[in-house]
Order: C-alpha cells, then structure tokens, then sequence
C-alpha cells in the first residue's frame, strides 16, 4: 500500500482464472485471505478476470459472495464460450460490473476480412466500419459497464470515443442483428476443426490441452492471422509434441475428429505461422 501511497485499492482483481489457476488458489486459501483482506480495509471491491468455460465461471462466482466485477472476452464472436452470453447474464444476475475485453478480437475483425464479410457490410443499409459494427453489438448489452479494446493509433482512439459515445444498449435493429450473425456465420465456417470445446476428450494422458489448441488454430485460419495465436501457444507453453496417438481423445470425441492428425496441422501453423 505505501508503495501506491494509499491506504486503500478501490478494486482489486484476481488475473486470467480459468478452472486449473482456481482450483490451485482455493487450495492456497484465496477466498479466506480476499474476505479478510476485505474486511480490514485493504481493498474495497474484490474481482477477477477469467477465460474459461460458463461452467468454469459459474464455480468462481458461486465460491465467494463478494464478488463485484469481472473482466472477460467478448465480441460476437464470442457468444457461446469464454464464457459467452450466458457467462455474461450469469455475471450480471449476480450483480457484478461487468468489463469487456478485447471486443473486436485484437482488432482482427476489422482487418483482413474475408471477401464476403466485406460484400456484406458494403451493401448494408446502414454504413458503419467493421469496428463500429463490432463494438456497437458489444455495447448494445445493457449487462456491460465498459469495454477495454486494443488500440494502435490515434485515429482508432478517436473512433472508438465516438462510438461508446453514440452506442446505447439495446439500440440494434433486428436487421443489424441479422447482419451481424450472417458475418458471424461466415467467419465460422472457415474453421478448419469442428470443435465445440465440450472438452470431452480431455484429461489427456500426456497434459495437451486439446480444446485450447483447436480453440487457437481455428482462430489463426478464421481470422486469417497466425501472430497473436501463436503468441499464445508459445506463451501458455503447448507441446503438441507430446502426443503419442493413444486414441484416448479419440474414443471420447463426439464430433468424430481425427483428433491426432488435427494436432499435427495446428503444430504447422502455431509454430510455423502457416496460413
């Protein structure tokens, strides 16, 4: 506290849980040094930021009764997982401030965009940028209390003032709407792996995080754009490597995928930035 020369934090968040960082801090005691901590004046309003399953986030926010706020991803690209909008409802039900984060996906929907994304968003009605419409699906939930997006320059700064200037919550038409799942049904059908991240396949016997793997590689190939997956393969340290075609995954796999050679095509293209 003296080094922030305060005597008090306003909120103080617990960074990036997901189920394995949880599990591992409720084992440390983390809920009874928060409410204790808490109670002494040392911060006043406890939160977290998360990237997991609705399950995952469910457990934490049921854990601890003095939650107050929550960072997660949200774009539409984002509405069923990490942890979509039903984490999002599920946060706002319990009266948390809700923090978005990267609402336009490390700015990758607004460049490079597939040709058809483009074509539509040409002949809409209504003309908005491919940021624009990003943020404003965002911020047309009233559950959101603010948005932290990723900004390179000046002009997009400027941009991105306007629009939360301008965006109200529930204002999107529902043609708006349309146009916005129609592009979400385009970027969805260039994944490479059917994933759905049920996690059924997991545990692995070898520790390879098979969802998150797929999760990554999808992103690359959809979003035409191998720099910032990649950078979190190497980061949270994967060894697709490790494999050893046990067949284990594959047994438990409801989408039927060749799960082993699958992999392989990742590893090209998170290690060799291969689109």
């Amino acid at each position: 506290m003296d080094s922030l020369e305060s005597l008090h934090i306003d909120f103080l968040l617990l960074g990036w849980l997901n189920r394995e960082i949880w599990k591992k801090l409720k084992g440390m005691g983390i809920l009874e040094w928060l409410e204790k901590s808490r109670v002494q004046g040392r911060f006043q309003h406890p939160g977290f930021s998360f990237h997991d399953d609705f399950q995952s986030l469910r457990d934490i926010l049921n854990a601890y009764d003095g939650w107050t706020l929550c960072q997660f991803e949200y774009s539409y690209m984002d509405i069923d997982h990490h942890p979509g909008h039903g984490g999002l409802q599920l946060a706002a039900q319990k009266g948390l401030g809700i923090v978005v984060s990267s609402p336009l996906k490390g700015r990758r929907l607004t460049t490079r965009l597939p040709d058809k994304v483009t074509k539509i968003l040409t002949n809409a009605e209504v003309k908005h940028t491919p940021a624009e419409w990003g943020l404003r699906w965002v911020w047309d939930h009233p559950e959101v209390s603010t948005v932290i997006d990723d900004i390179g320059s000046r002009e997009q700064l400027a941009e991105d003032l306007r629009i939360s200037n301008d965006a109200l919550a529930s204002s999107l038409t529902i043609p708006e709407e349309v146009l916005i799942s129609e592009v979400r049904d385009i970027y969805r059908s260039l994944r490479p792996v059917s994933c759905t991240t049920c996690r059924s396949c997991m545990p692995c016997p070898e520790g390879i995080d098979i969802p998150r793997i797929f999760e990554l590689y999808n992103d690359a190939i959809m979003y035409n754009d191998p720099d910032i997956p990649s950078s979190c393969f190497r980061h949270e340290g994967h060894h697709i490597e490790d494999c050893t075609e046990c067949g284990a995954c594959l047994q438990r796999c409801g989408m039927s995928i060749s799960i082993p050679e699958v992999l392989v095509d990742a590893q090209r293209v998170l290690e060799g930035s291969e689109v």
